[in-house]
């Protein structure tokens, strides 16, 4: 099986180089550790981004500018939509891209950059048997469940669709529904590009939205899962973790972070067997882009502007709800 995964590397808001760049680096490392064939594409927004990781020259990467996979469409709506909105949008046509350029590929996949490979990711491929496409449901936690009817069903950060007829045409219909809007402000029908892909199952029900139980896990389901590690393995409830989603997750300086930004604590088998390996993995990709660029500040979020944030967070920090973690991750 011949299998591509793309992310989408967009500018800083304020400046101080591609922010999402060093998780990017990990979440590449750890599918070429844990694949030997696939490949991984960089879609680059940033062109700072495009110049480090053409310096690179990483193993099974290709590096895409925007120019190359941005045609008139998605090129018109630039300046028009905030930068996050236009990334959003930009995930169909770089997929659409890698479909249309590539001869004798099975499957392309989008990942959030804020994420980390745990197992092979083909598994779930093969898994999916002879669906057009794959989308990941959210399995909200009961502590999560009420954030159903605004997210939907779906998350975004992993979706991979066949190189067939009914998987490239699916595909079209979510560019085509993105190109119309992605506004965050959620309805009942729309939601960022993410309430789009319930749409989908509807209007092609050859797509699989039950896919593998390791496959795009987050913050907002680990918690209901019995997490355990056995022979290099994580495991959630005797099944392999595939992929897991670090949202929310927050580097404010260069030694200290939070794991989960957010009024949830993370359980420590969760912090030692799933963020441990992520800040590691975290370090060495700032070890790498050390060697052609500066990393100071890259990656890093703005501290709260507004005095209420501050009171908020101090008060989980009482409360012992904050994931507060100092790890040296550059010197």
């Amino acid at each position: 099986m011949k299998s591509i995964y793309a992310t989408i590397l967009g500018p800083s808001d304020g400046g101080a180089g591609p922010p999402y760049l060093p998780r990017a680096l990990a979440l590449t490392a750890s599918l070429m550790r844990h694949n030997r064939t696939a490949e991984f594409a960089f879609f680059c927004i940033d062109p700072q981004a495009a110049r480090i990781l053409e310096s690179l020259a990483l193993p099974r990467c290709r590096v895409y500018r925007e120019s190359e996979f941005a045609g008139a469409t998605l090129l018109s709506l630039r300046g028009k939509r905030p930068i996050s909105e236009y990334c959003w949008t930009a995930k169909s046509f770089a997929l659409e891209h890698l479909l249309t350029t590539n001869a004798g590929l099975d499957w392309v996949a989008y990942v959030d950059a804020d994420m980390l490979f745990f197992g092979d990711p083909d598994i779930a491929l093969k898994d999916a048997g002879a669906a057009d496409f794959l989308l990941t449901p959210h399995r909200f936690a009961p502590e999560f469940s009420q954030f159903l009817p605004s997210a939907g069903p779906f998350n975004a950060g992993y979706v991979a669709f066949r190189a067939s007829g009914v998987g490239k045409a699916a595909l079209a219909r979510w560019r085509d529904l993105c190109v119309e809007s992605v506004s965050p402000i959620a309805t009942n029908g729309t939601y960022a590009d993410q309430k789009y892909l319930e749409r989908l199952t509807v209007e092609f029900p050859a797509g699989a939205g039950n896919a593998h139980l390791g496959l795009n896990v987050g913050p907002w389901n680990v918690g209901q899962y019995r997490v355990t590690g056995s022979g290099g393995q994580v495991l959630l409830n005797d099944t392999p973790l595939l992929l897991y989603h670090f949202q929310s997750f927050r580097v404010f300086a260069r030694d200290w972070l939070d794991l989960y930004f957010g009024e949830w604590k993370l359980p420590k088998d969760v912090r030692d067997l799933i963020y441990a390996p992520y800040l590691d993995a975290l370090a060495r990709a700032y070890a790498v882009l050390q060697r052609v660029a500066p990393v100071d500040g890259l990656g890093m979020a703005p501290l709260p502007a507004k005095v209420r944030n501050w009171l908020s967070y101090a008060k989980r920090i009482v409360r012992g709800r904050a994931n507060l973690r100092h790890y040296p991750l550059f010197k």
